[in-house]
């Protein structure tokens, strides 16, 4: 009985063809994602209404000082402990001037206990997107709250929370 031997040449070229396609799949991959835009890292700026506030008379300051601090985006506190902070009008002059001056602005929404809801009025204000602030709230709370903007909210949402070692961690979705 004869035994049938591949021919050597043939399994060359099959492996030359292939090493070829992953170079070609590999340089592809390169050229796709360096040809993309490069994203620019966000230089966040949070504002917490706790510690002095700020509103429509200081804000053009505010402005000033996180562009001419290197900052493009303005995490903007203006839901605190279930009170909303300002009026749909004033929410919509805050997201205008701050896209004037260059800044993405989230709106922060803090809480600080679980029966607080998301104020949905805030969805079409201008912002950039939704932070929702909840470190200190159960890990079932701030899951209630993430689920719940998830699903009636299409822009972009970021989380202010901490880590089990209670340092803090910021999340973009």
């Amino acid at each position: 009985m004869r035994k049938s031997r591949k021919n050597p040449t043939q399994s060359k070229v099959k492996y030359y063809l292939l090493g070829l396609v992953a170079i070609v799949v590999i340089l592809g991959f390169f050229y796709a994602t360096s040809s993309r835009s490069p994203q620019t890292k966000p230089m966040i700026l949070y504002v917490n209404q706790g510690n002095g506030v700020v509103n429509g008379s200081n804000f053009a300051g505010l402005l000033e000082t996180a562009t001419s601090h290197g900052f493009n985006t303005i995490f903007f506190q203006v839901y605190r402990s279930g009170v909303l902070l300002f009026t749909d009008g004033s929410l919509n002059q805050l997201a205008a001037s701050s896209h004037g001056k260059g800044l993405k602005i989230f709106f922060a929404l803090y809480f600080t206990n679980s029966t607080q809801k998301i104020p949905a009025s805030i969805y079409s204000d201008g912002e950039d997107g939704i932070n929702l602030d909840m470190s200190t709230l159960s890990v079932d709370a701030q899951t209630s709250l993430f689920d719940s903007l998830s699903s009636s909210y299409a822009g972009q949402t970021a989380i202010t929370t901490t880590n089990h070692m209670r340092r803090p961690v910021l999340c973009f979705s």
